[in-house]
């Protein structure tokens, strides 16, 4: 009869909608882990970063006095020879 065929065509287009919610919902779920994993990699990414910046600022301060001092000496040694 026709209302047995208007009822397993709404059940089609319900299931069919159904699948179609699903694959929607995987689609965000990958999506939602793909983002995540992109936040935790800058994260890693920016404390790295400052990490460096961080040590290179150390052996900067570390090594600067002795490099200046260093220089000092050397044109010392070298305007010495000239003299």
């Amino acid at each position: 009869s026709i209302n047995s065929e208007r009822l397993a065509l709404l059940e089609q287009r319900v299931a069919a909608l159904w699948e179609s919610i699903q694959k929607g919902e995987l689609k965000a779920k990958e999506q939602h882990e793909e983002a995540v994993g992109l936040v935790q990699d800058l994260h890693k990414q920016i404390n790295t970063q400052t990490d460096r910046d961080s040590l290179s600022l150390w052996v900067t301060q570390l090594f600067e006095p002795k490099f200046t001092a260093l220089k000092e000496e050397m044109e010392r040694v070298a305007v010495s020879r000239v003299e």
